[in-house]
């Protein structure tokens, strides 16, 4: 019941979200780029050696997730396209 009650007490933002109704209510455009950064880490069983190595690998994973949001089969491009 005290949780229930933390919620209650949290609605009003919660509701902001609402002012926005064509916005996204769920996070997966932001979770399917990180699970697919999670498994190119994994593959490259993470990091070794010196850290600014590691930094650059993360630059380069980073920007390799950015690049599919703009990659040009996805369904919204082909609905917006009309498939071309």
């Amino acid at each position: 019941m005290q949780k229930l009650r933390r919620i209650c007490d949290k609605s009003h933002l919660f509701q902001k979200a609402f002012n926005f109704p064509e916005a996204y209510r769920t996070s997966n455009q932001v979770d399917r780029p990180m699970n697919y950064f999670d498994r190119l880490l994994y593959t490259m069983q993470y990091f070794h050696g010196q850290a600014e190595a590691a930094d650059l690998s993360v630059r380069s994973l980073g920007s390799l997730a950015l690049l599919c949001n703009f990659h040009p089969y996805c369904r919204k491009t082909q609905i917006l396209k009309a498939g071309v």
